[in-house]
């Protein structure tokens, strides 16, 4: 006997994980974890382990070990940006005018691309398709 499959809704998120999940700071949250993410690629490209890692961003080992699996509770937006730096990277605080579509302003980090990143589906379909 079959069963009667309930209709699930289903609710499309924003860029923002930690908005949908209803984190009063989450424009703070989403630009740690890309500070992070950024950090740690550098940290994963260099090859460095952590004793390494924490005498570059002059901390100890277990904050980089912190960092590596993004807890990132104890440490600031600026304090991500100065490893970023000490990691010869240059960090680019822009702020425009928000567009007249959003009701507030926003926080946001842009880093660019790896270079050897793979592929998402629609890059792959553009790339077929001639069109990149």
């Amino acid at each position: 006997m079959a069963r009667k499959r309930e209709e699930e809704e289903i609710t499309h998120g924003t860029t923002n994980v930690f908005a949908d999940l209803g984190y009063k700071d989450a424009e703070e949250r989403q630009t740690k974890l890309r500070l992070a993410y950024a950090i740690n690629r550098i940290l994963a490209q260099r090859k460095s382990n952590q004793s390494a890692a924490a005498g570059i961003l002059g901390v100890n080992q277990p904050k980089i070990s912190a960092l590596l699996r993004y807890k990132l509770e104890g440490f600031s937006v600026e304090r991500l940006m100065i490893f970023l730096t000490a990691l010869d990277r240059d960090v680019e605080i822009s702020i425009r005018q928000k567009p007249r579509s959003r009701p507030t302003g926003r926080i946001s980090v842009v880093a660019p691309r790896p270079a050897r990143a793979a592929a998402t589906g629609r890059d792959v379909a553009r790339t077929k398709r001639g069109r990149r």
